[in-house]
């Protein structure tokens, strides 16, 4: 039998100053992020931008081989309210992530990150990832603390 390649997921919230807000700039967003992580795309990115009152914002989606990603961008509160999903069949270098998070301008993201090859017994790391305070930013530590 053959084995199954990695499982990881990161779920990730963020609150952020710049928040994209067109269909088109999301969508070269996801697509820029997953060249950078080593993805395959299958199909999009999609962009849909929702303009119900206290919902309004973005959502974007993508397939990737035997993967996915999304992202969900809340543009009414500030600071804005970014939902952002990745799971994927290689490792994840949270650092390449936390980078491209960057042309938002983020406060503070809040991450967990999953094997879910194990049920979802695993969190392989979570934590708050602050920017802008007391000199942490995006080169240094990934601020992580084991769960």
């Amino acid at each position: 039998m053959t084995k199954l390649l990695r499982h990881e997921h990161l779920l990730v919230q963020a609150k952020v100053k710049k928040p994209i807000k067109d269909e088109e700039i999301a969508k070269q967003w996801l697509k820029e992020l997953i060249e950078k992580i080593g993805m395959e795309l299958a199909a999009g990115p999609v962009a849909y931008m929702v303009d119900t009152p206290g919902n309004r914002g973005i959502t974007a989606t993508a397939c990737l081989m035997t993967s996915h990603t999304a992202i969900h961008i809340w543009d009414e509160v500030e600071p804005a309210l970014v939902a952002f999903d990745l799971y994927s069949c290689s490792s994840i270098d949270l650092n390449v992530v936390w980078k491209h998070f960057l042309v938002m301008e983020p406060d503070e993201i809040i991450y967990k990150f999953l094997d879910r090859e194990s049920n979802f017994d695993t969190v392989i790391t979570s934590g708050i990832k602050l920017f802008g305070l007391n000199g942490v930013g995006p080169d240094s530590d990934p601020g992580t603390a084991s769960s």
